[in-house]
């Protein structure tokens, strides 16, 4: 699931339809908190400052159904939920006072989060509190307080997206390049149980397909690249073109924490198509990322040799960031 940022403008119908809401239930009774120290404003403001901070002791916290949660529990949650971009926690403003209505509070708060590179990404989120018996208020904790795609169990995660990159044209002004389907395939480190027998049995995979099908695959830093990724990421190791995929998928379709993911990447009609005059594209190997690390991070796509290699800069589309829902 893939979140676009920033948040477009919302159509007029929105709000048109968020007006009547609003006044639909001025007309049921909605009050606006009062600004005293009893007001749910200062609970509200209280969970806000425990989520940047990662201590809600100073908060109730129930559920939806009104059970009690322990505020060690939810911040733990938030923390989870968080995922990739839990090490700088959004800015939290609120936006107005909370509106009551009977025991039951709303209140609208910008979550701002600042992403890699600087960039910006915010949207709104609703917070509901309950009145309790001991006068007090209590934060309504679900997920979707965090974003409104989160369920238990998720996190946010940020992936890179290349822009598309530019043709090798043709004298006729045709791409000799176009996307073609291919099959990336990587490993889940929380599924694999042996990683130097994974390698072994990769490599050995590999080497059994026919050269002009399968590249020589560097396995070398695998081990290391999944010690350091998150649990249930996915790195990945080579993207096969869908024949070479069909030819060597029973020796590794079954093996512990291979996963595949099916994608279009620019290429020639064959692996040897006019290869010396235009070179490859491929995943950016450790001698590329090592010759240029303000240029290429692991999943980049990469020239090599011919014109590909040659022109790298001018035909590589320039790196995007995306936010992600991972299940």
């Amino acid at each position: 699931m893939t979140l676009s940022y920033p948040r477009p403008h919302r159509p007029n119908h929105a709000r048109r339809l968020a007006t009547a809401v609003s006044t639909a239930l001025l007309a049921a009774g909605v009050l606006v908190g009062c600004s005293g120290d009893d007001g749910p404003q200062r609970t509200v403001d209280a969970f806000l400052a425990g989520w940047r901070s990662g201590d809600l002791q100073s908060v109730g916290m129930i559920d939806p159904l009104g059970s009690k949660l322990p505020s060690a529990d939810v911040a733990r949650e938030i923390k989870d939920l968080s995922g990739e971009l839990a090490a700088t926690p959004p800015t939290l403003t609120r936006r107005g006072e909370p509106k009551i209505t009977k025991d039951i509070a709303t209140t609208t708060v910008q979550v701002e989060w600042t992403l890699p590179g600087q960039t910006r990404w915010a949207y709104d989120r609703e917070v509901r509190l309950a009145h309790g018996g001991d006068d007090q208020w209590q934060v309504i904790w679900e997920p979707t307080v965090v974003h409104e795609r989160l369920a238990k169990g998720d996190r946010l995660a940020l992936r890179r997206d290349t822009g598309a990159r530019a043709a090798v044209l043709d004298n006729a002004g045709q791409p000799l390049v176009t996307p073609r389907p291919v099959v990336r395939v990587g490993v889940q480190p929380n599924g694999v149980a042996d990683i130097k027998k994974l390698v072994k049995d990769l490599d050995a995979a590999f080497k059994a397909i026919r050269p002009a099908l399968v590249p020589g695959v560097d396995l070398t830093d695998l081990p290391n690249r999944v010690a350091e990724a998150e649990p249930g990421a996915f790195v990945e190791v080579v993207s096969l073109r869908e024949e070479a995929y069909r030819q060597i998928k029973p020796r590794i379709y079954d093996l512990p924490g291979t996963k595949f993911i099916s994608d279009k990447i620019d290429l020639a009609p064959t692996r040897e198509f006019a290869r010396a005059l235009l070179g490859t594209v491929d995943p950016a190997q450790a001698d590329d990322i090592a010759a240029h690390p303000d240029r290429y991070v692991v999943g980049d796509l990469v020239g090599h040799g011919g014109l590909q290699g040659r022109y790298d800069e001018r035909l590589r589309g320039g790196p995007g960031l995306t936010v992600v829902v991972e299940r």
